[in-house]
């Protein structure tokens, strides 16, 4: 009797290690399939992580040419616009009367949308006067332009800026100035777009608060209204403890009277 006892533990024995063991096994396996998961969502993390870099910075780029041709569409309008002056000029010698002050008249119209005709001081092409600078360097002789009331020369210099070194400390700045040159001209429409630049692409740069302000100065000029306090309201909620958002908070609290 006894050894039937010991038999049947030493089966029981048998069966409960061999139990063991699968389970150990079992586990093993587990434990190595929830590594292996474990690391296919890491690198599934990381190539999500790499294409958005991508796209960030293809969309970046994409904005960098579009700022050229309108860069380049500006600079030909400039330059379509010196030949008429300068074809009407020439008509006007030879004819007399009316038809002289006529041609005149047409020819000193200021832009549509009002705009203030710039001062031209670039003697050369930012891409020559700028090649040896720092952005800094860039940043302040395009400000100093900029002081001057020489909005072209300054647009071009900050632009250039830009395009050469967007990732500079300065950029954001200089995308903030781009739309304070066409605001002084009160060129609204142009100046709004330039302003949301710097909103989109620096939203954490010093610059941002202020740059909602004024886009939401210029749709307020622009008759834009109801765009204009959306975007002072959204100021005030973002930054709250801004300079920009007291102001925002004083146009808001003056309904009816000009908002520019």
């Amino acid at each position: 009797m006894k050894f039937c006892i010991a038999i049947r533990r030493i089966r029981v024995g048998l069966l409960l290690g061999v139990t063991f063991l699968a389970l150990t096994a079992a586990s093993g396996c587990a434990s190595n399939d929830t590594g292996k998961l474990k690391d296919d969502v890491d690198a599934l993390k990381n190539q999500v992580w790499s294409l958005q870099k991508q796209t960030s910075e293809l969309n970046l780029r994409l904005a960098y040419v579009n700022d050229d041709l309108s860069y380049l569409t500006e600079r030909v309008g400039e330059f379509e616009e010196r030949e008429y002056r300068a074809h009407a000029s020439s008509q006007g010698k030879k004819e007399k009367g009316g038809a002289l002050k006529e041609i005149q008249t047409a020819a000193s119209e200021p832009p549509a949308d009002g705009a203030n005709q710039p001062e031209r001081g670039f003697d050369t092409p930012p891409e020559s006067r700028f090649k040896d600078l720092s952005p800094e360097e860039m940043y302040k002789e395009s400000l100093v332009y900029f002081n001057k009331k020489d909005y072209s020369s300054a647009v071009a210099g900050f632009n250039y800026l830009i395009r050469r070194h967007p990732g500079a400390s300065v950029a954001p700045n200089a995308q903030y100035w781009i739309g304070e040159a066409f605001f002084e001209q009160k060129r609204y429409l142009r100046a709004a777009e330039e302003f949301r630049k710097v909103t989109a692409r620096y939203p954490g740069a010093p610059k941002t608060a202020d740059a909602m302000l004024k886009t939401a100065q210029c749709k307020l000029a622009l008759d834009q209204t109801a765009e204009g306090e959306e975007i002072l309201k959204e100021l005030i909620n973002k930054h709250p403890d801004s300079a920009a958002a007291a102001t925002a908070k004083k146009i808001m609290e003056r309904p009816g009277e000009p908002k520019n």
